[in-house]
């Protein structure tokens, strides 16, 4: 949980100034909601992964100077996430709930959040306080990842001096982060069929890669060996990097 309650000015005397009124939520000045005002934040994240692998490897002697050892393997993720969230807004009423003050604002509230916020005290009268729930929250986004790969390689030692180990990782890679829900929270459901909003339904991306590697070491010495290598590699996107939206905690 995530929360910030604030104070604005209530007095200054002398030099010193005196902080008492609550940063409250009114209906009557709603812009900027996230930036202005005061909030608690309840966060939900439910992610499992599964891992299994399988590997294979025989050595064998073609001569007396060439040693061999083949590894084959395969390995698979997959991995599910969701996030949930629920906003609560310190909020208050706008204008005085007596009928004949009705377009006045509501007098200001000048207590502590520990007493305002006590369950005995919420309510939507003068001097009272109550939480505004968001209509943002609820699920913020959901979404699966797949990886296979499978690889092969070969280890090579010749006349005791020379290492050779090469080969290749063939790579699938899925990966979709849904984000529907947020969309409909945010703009309503004819925002789900807007061409303008469809980048951001679903994020993600699929691609399949063929990753090779070669790795040559020579034993100059017994206590120094020279060693050159060359491989090529692909850095994935996590959920948290295909979320189109700005949230900490994620």
């Amino acid at each position: 949980m995530r929360k910030r309650m604030r104070y604005n000015v209530t007095t200054k005397i002398g030099d010193t100034y005196y902080f008492q009124n609550p940063n409250l939520f009114r209906f009557a000045a709603s812009t900027n909601v996230t930036e202005k005002y005061d909030y608690r934040i309840w966060t939900n994240i439910n992610q499992r992964d599964l891992n299994w692998a399988a590997s294979f490897s025989k050595s064998f002697k073609i001569s007396d100077f060439l040693e061999n050892t083949m590894k084959i393997g395969y390995q698979g993720v997959n991995k599910f996430r969701s996030l949930d969230v629920l906003e609560m807004l310190p909020a208050t009423r706008s204008y005085d709930e007596n009928p004949s003050n009705s377009n006045r604002s509501a007098p200001r509230i000048m207590t502590n959040y520990a007493e305002l916020m006590k369950p005995e005290n919420l309510g939507n009268g003068n001097g009272q306080a109550y939480y505004y729930a968001m209509n943002t929250g609820g699920r913020i986004s959901s979404g699966g990842m797949n990886n296979h790969s499978a690889y092969i390689m070969l280890d090579q030692k010749l006349w005791d001096k020379l290492r050779l180990v090469y080969g290749a990782r063939l790579e699938f890679f899925d990966l979709e982060n849904r984000q529907e829900q947020q969309i409909l929270s945010l703009y309503g459901p004819d925002a789900l069929e807007d061409p303008k909003y469809a980048y951001r339904l679903t994020v993600g991306d699929k691609q399949t890669r063929i990753l090779p590697s070669i790795n040559l070491t020579y034993q100059i010495t017994d206590n120094f060996n020279f060693r050159t290598s060359f491989s090529r590699t692909a850095i994935r996107p996590d959920f948290r990097e295909t979320g189109m939206f700005a949230f900490l905690f994620f």
